[in-house]
C-alpha cells in the first residue's frame, strides 16, 4: 500500500469523525464579523475621514450607562448622561436581536459607561463603534471622554 493511499484513508476517517462530532456536539455559531485594518491605517488621512464620516452619519452620540444589559430577548437599556448629537430621551434601547454577531456591540454589563456612536433608532439603536478610535472621535467632537465620562467596564454578573 502506498503512502498516498494510506494518507487518503486517514483523511477520510478523520473527516468522517469530525462530521459525526459536529453533529453530536453542536457549537454556537461564530461571529460573522471580522475587521482587518491595514498597518498604516492608524493616524492616516483615511482614518480621519472615516471617523468624521461615522460622526456625520450617526443618528445619535451619547455618553451613557447600561442600566439593563442586552440579552437575546431584549435590547440593552442605556441611561443618557450627555447628548453630543441627535435627539434622545433620558433612556434609550441599544442592540437588536443580532447584537454582537453583526459587528455591533452588545452591551452585556450593568453599569458599563462609555461614549456611544449610535446608528438606527429611535426605537432601538445599534452600536458599531468601540473605543479604538476614541482619540480622533473626541477631537472632532471637541469633548475628551477621559475627563467628562471615563470608560467603566461595569459588572459581569449583571449587578
Amino acid at each position: 500500500m502506498s503512502y498516498r493511499l494510506r494518507s487518503n484513508r486517514h483523511s477520510a476517517t478523520l473527516l468522517a469523525f469530525l462530521v459525526l462530532a459536529a453533529a453530536a456536539f453542536p457549537i454556537a455559531p461564530a461571529s460573522a464579523c471580522s475587521i482587518v485594518l491595514p498597518r498604516d491605517y492608524e493616524g492616516s488621512a483615511r482614518q480621519r475621514r472615516d471617523v468624521k464620516l461615522a460622526i456625520q452619519k450617526a443618528s445619535a452620540i451619547i455618553d451613557g450607562e447600561v442600566i439593563r444589559p442586552w440579552t437575546r430577548e431584549a435590547p440593552a437599556l442605556v441611561r443618557v448622561h450627555r447628548l453630543l448629537k441627535g435627539t434622545a430621551g433620558d433612556t434609550i434601547q441599544v442592540g437588536g436581536e443580532a447584537a454582537g454577531g453583526d459587528c455591533s456591540i452588545a452591551l452585556e454589563r450593568t453599569g458599563e459607561r462609555s461614549r456611544m456612536i449610535l446608528n438606527g433608532g429611535p426605537a432601538i439603536y445599534n452600536l458599531f463603534y468601540d473605543q479604538s478610535q476614541a482619540r480622533l472621535e473626541d477631537h472632532f467632537l471637541k469633548s475628551d471622554r477621559r475627563k467628562v465620562w471615563p470608560y467603566y467596564a461595569g459588572q459581569a454578573d449583571g449587578g
